[in-house]
């Protein structure tokens, strides 16, 4: 039989792994929000879309 301060060791890590468990499950919710979904303004969701590169200069002025 296992020495009861061993089961009340595991019994304490069973239940910080439940906390853990619930507390990593809220902060995935926080992080699945955004504007559409929470009230927020827009700009707290970031860059959608990559960034276009610049366009090359062909050379020749504009209008021409």
């Amino acid at each position: 039989m296992t020495p009861a301060s061993v089961q009340q060791f595991l019994l304490t890590l069973l239940q910080m792994n439940e906390q853990l468990r619930e507390h990593i499950g809220k902060l995935e919710e926080r992080l699945n929000q955004n504007s559409q979904n929470f009230s927020q303004p827009l700009s707290a969701d970031g860059l959608g879309k990559p960034m276009r590169p610049p366009k090359i200069a062909s050379g020749r002025r504009s209008g021409e």
